[in-house]
């Protein structure tokens, strides 16, 4: 009896030296699987107006766009080293200093120590204008402006909704990029790229620098921005397309609200 109560004991032990937490598992295979990906907040660049701070964390993407913690030792460290910026290599606080010229871009390194491996992560800081970015956000589509017809008196009238595919998701970063997504679906995006705004008269630039479903001809990527006093979002004298397969009439603007 003695013998067998031993055997049960040693078995026990065993078994809970082999046990791993699912968060030591997750980290072990995030510091080992060379498919998983360490990203810097949510892989985007980070804007930071000059005098504000940010507490910065290393999460771990691996298949399907899914982020999990990582629970790995980071030293962190800012590149290049510069008056602008401070960042604490124990917490990853980052501070942007107050004299911060706006337009200066940073790169922020994690070295993580786990799982008997090391790596690094990097992230892109960007300091942006002070002021507030009212049109900044993720807007979703209502309608869109019908172009007027020659000789019609008065201004384009919306196009209904049922009428129209419809955008879904349009992030307008304040770091100066946007996404355009009709269905989303995870982390999927139709097409992306930057943008530059006139605060005095609302002229609006889009450039398209990628997607998986980019806009032709048809597109009409200038024209005017206007955060209306209801809170809605108006794009004017520009057409940023429509999804392939649908034929819509068409448009020469779009309303969104938040």
């Amino acid at each position: 009896m003695r013998n067998l109560a031993r055997l049960v004991v040693v078995i026990s032990t065993a078994t809970i030296a082999a046990w791993q937490s699912p968060q030591a598992k997750a980290a072990d295979e995030c510091m080992t699987d060379p498919e998983a990906r360490l990203v810097v907040g949510n892989g985007d660049t980070i804007a930071l107006r000059p005098g504000t701070s940010a507490k910065l964390a290393v999460s771990c993407r691996i298949c399907c766009w899914v982020d999990s913690s990582v629970e790995a030792a980071v030293a962190w460290s800012l590149q290049p080293a510069t008056s602008a910026a401070s960042l604490d290599p124990r917490t990853g606080a980052l501070t942007i200093a107050p004299s911060a010229p706006v337009g200066t871009k940073l790169t922020v390194a994690a070295d993580l120590t786990g799982g008997g491996k090391k790596r690094r992560a990097e992230g892109h800081v960007l300091v942006i204008d002070p002021l507030p970015q009212p049109w900044a956000g993720l807007w979703t589509e209502t309608s869109r402006l019908a172009c007027a017809s020659p000789g019609k008196a008065g201004g384009p009238d919306p196009t209904p909704a049922d009428k129209a595919p419809l955008i879904r998701d349009f992030m307008l970063g304040e770091d100066g990029t946007f996404t355009v997504t009709w269905f989303p679906f995870e982390r999927y995006k139709d097409y992306w790229g930057t943008y530059i705004v006139d605060r005095k008269t609302g002229a609006v630039t889009f450039t398209v620098t990628g997607g998986n479903q980019v806009p032709g001809k048809e597109a009409d990527l200038n024209g005017t921005l206007q955060v209306e006093p209801t809170g809605g979002l108006v794009l004017s004298d520009l057409y940023l397309g429509a999804p392939s397969g649908s034929t819509p009439p068409r448009a020469c603007g779009h309303r969104f609200g938040g």
